[in-house]
């Protein structure tokens, strides 16, 4: 996993406490455990897991983007 970890996990723990860990692990297909471990600093997270966590929840992707990439298509 390339290290955003500090970005990413405050987003997700944003999320997190907007719903449960439970729900925001069910809705990507994780473990309620695996939540858990990321937002305590036990685990980076695997490849899969973070895909699966951007997949339900995209916004967590803007941590694996480089900041020169543009934004939008209008962007080019």
């Amino acid at each position: 996993m390339v290290d955003h970890g500090n970005g990413f996990i405050q987003a997700l723990g944003t999320i997190v406490a907007g719903a449960t860990q439970m729900t925001v692990a069910e809705k990507a297909g994780v473990s309620q455990g695996t939540i858990s471990k990321l937002l305590n600093g036990k685990t980076q997270g695997h490849t899969a897991t973070v895909r699966k966590l951007i997949g339900a929840y995209p916004e967590l992707g803007r941590f694996f983007v480089p900041d020169n990439s543009p934004n939008s298509i209008a962007d080019r």
